[in-house]
């Protein structure tokens, strides 16, 4: 139904990809409009949008951020009946299928393709909010407004030690570590390496590794936030290695 849906409101209303407006207002109402609305509101509020000379990197920009969001709502214990330890895969795969649909979008040229990729993630953006069951519409920590932490890391231990497994603490430090300069490229590669050494879940690198891919494709404004969020599902260095560590590290001896 909702590709059927996608499609009548491209017939419809004819737009057009070609707008180069950057405009976070536009992308800060397609997220409200997810926190509340049904999936034809928000297309059709895209698609005027788009008509209108926004850039569509605008619409992807919202996209991203309600997977963000959602990762983020898990981590401050937003979501009904769970702990913010225990965090859910649903806004991993509202990145991930962004990730792919916005991969079909930039490799065709055929416009239609494009405005169908586009609005298939616009659609889909409230049914992912539906599916995490959080205890309110309204989350108690917006990835729109997410502050730095009041502790500016001093170094990535500082980030990937928050205490507790506190993984919205870590995603505020990552944060204020970007905000303040310093190297992405080594935050980055830290993620990656807790991720191999303490594995327990493909998720964990299925996430960063399109999360980090989308925020370099995102709007300067929502870059910083995009790139920190990946600490919010992120391993940490409390959490236990895998078990198999040990045995694959001695597996790779024996070949030198």
């Amino acid at each position: 139904p909702l590709f059927e849906l996608s499609s009548e409101l491209i017939a419809e209303e004819r737009p057009t990809l070609t707008g180069d407006r950057l405009d976070d207002g536009a992308t800060r109402e397609l997220l409200a409009m997810a926190r509340e609305s049904q999936p034809e509101a928000i297309t059709r509020e895209a698609l005027k949008m788009l008509k209108s000379g926004v850039s569509v990197r605008s619409c992807w920009d919202a996209v991203v951020l309600c997977g963000a969001e959602i990762v983020l709502r898990d981590a401050a214990g937003d979501r009904h009946g769970m702990d913010r330890l225990t965090p859910s895969a649903i806004g991993i795969h509202q990145v991930d299928t962004a990730n792919g649909l916005r991969l079909i979008s930039e490799n065709t040229k055929d416009e239609t393709t494009k405005a169908l990729c586009v609005c298939q993630a616009l659609t889909w953006m409230p049914y992912f909010i539906r599916s995490a069951r959080f205890a309110s519409r309204k989350p108690s920590v917006a990835i729109d407004e997410l502050e730095p932490s009041r502790r500016t890391p001093e170094t990535l231990e500082d980030i990937f030690t928050a205490t507790e497994r506190d993984h919205l603490e870590a995603g505020r430090r990552a944060l204020a570590w970007i905000l303040e300069g310093r190297s992405i490229e080594e935050l980055k590669m830290r993620s990656l390496d807790l991720a191999t050494r303490k594995f327990s879940d493909p998720h964990h690198f299925k996430f960063p590794v399109a999360l980090f891919e989308e925020a370099s494709l995102a709007s300067p404004r929502w870059r910083p936030v995009l790139l920190a969020t990946h600490a919010m599902y992120g391993k940490l260095e409390a959490d236990p290695d895998w078990p198999m560590l040990a045995d694959v590290r001695d597996a790779i001896a024996t070949l030198r």
